[in-house]
């Protein structure tokens, strides 16, 4: 992901984090009225701006603390537009979400039953720009370009009013990108037509062509680096939790605020690239649905 020139170089601390979500979670709000309307995704962690069949624009702005790459020492914050558009039929939701480049998806998603949401895609990621490299004092790796890729993702809603879920999503494409895997087991513990607040951990897995991709160091680069080689097996890559909040400021403005630390597996440690082996993530986003 290419950072704008908005940004600060900093080491991450769970302090850091906590005080990012606190001041998130403590901004003041204004109330809202009861939302008439019945949404077609019933699942409070993903988004569903429609109130009827047809289409829904929604433009916004996003402020991030990440490190400048996954596995980075060197921590950013960027400022940078954001926005999806939905069109829903029926129980039927297809969605372009995500304006940037980076972590683009366009795809389908549906509650086929009252515990089972479902939704498949494809996704576009840029991979290691040079830029972020650079920001994280890495020399002598060249950009690896975008991947493009499909997922397929099942959610089973189970629990009191179905606030809690699970979930399972599998990504695929080329046989330079791989695979990956990614399991979830969440809860909302506030879920209104104004607010919601959910918890979730997760788990991720992937082969060695993944690794490579994201993590990995060939020969050549070994040479022109300096850094050693990885020869990746594959398996277990990282695991980590996340708090989601949603607050609708006015009828058609909501404020989203997330926090997350995860931390990587022995396997992805093997790496050169991966200096710091826990990341820590804070988010903040405001959008205007149309």
């Amino acid at each position: 992901m290419q950072k704008s020139s908005i940004e600060l170089s900093c080491r991450c601390n769970l302090f850091t984090s906590i005080t990012l979500g606190s001041i998130f979670l403590a901004l003041p709000v204004s109330s809202l009225a009861q939302d008439q309307y019945t949404h077609a995704i019933s699942v409070a962690s993903i988004a569903d701006h429609t109130k009827g069949d047809g289409f829904v624009p929604s433009f916004g702005a996003n402020l991030k603390y990440s490190p400048v790459f996954d596995g980075s020492k060197e921590y950013g914050i960027e400022v940078q537009g954001g926005g999806a558009l939905q069109y829903r039929s029926g129980k039927n939701l297809f969605f372009l979400e995500g304006f940037n480049i980076d972590g683009a998806e366009l795809g389908w998603r549906s509650m086929v039953n009252t515990n089972w949401l479902v939704q498949a895609g494809v996704r576009h990621e840029t991979v290691l720009p040079s830029g972020d490299l650079e920001a994280g004092n890495i020399e002598g790796i060249p950009h690896r370009g975008s991947a493009v890729f499909g997922f397929v993702e099942g959610n089973y809603l189970f629990g009191n009013n179905n606030r809690s879920w699970l979930t399972g999503r599998l990504s695929a494409g080329p046989s330079d990108f791989g695979y990956r895997v990614k399991i979830s087991v969440g809860h909302t513990f506030v879920s209104s037509s104004r607010r919601s607040l959910d918890l979730l951990a997760y788990t991720t897995f992937g082969d060695e062509e993944q690794f490579d991709r994201y993590f990995g160091i060939s020969a050549a680069e070994s040479l022109s680096s300096g850094y050693n080689q990885t020869d990746f097996d594959g398996g277990y890559r990282s695991s980590g939790v996340a708090l989601l909040f949603r607050q609708n400021l006015f009828r058609n403005m909501q404020l989203v605020a997330k926090v997350g630390v995860e931390a990587y597996g022995d396997e992805i440690e093997k790496s050169a690239l991966v200096t710091e082996t826990t990341d820590v993530t804070g988010g903040l986003s405001l959008l205007w649905c149309f």
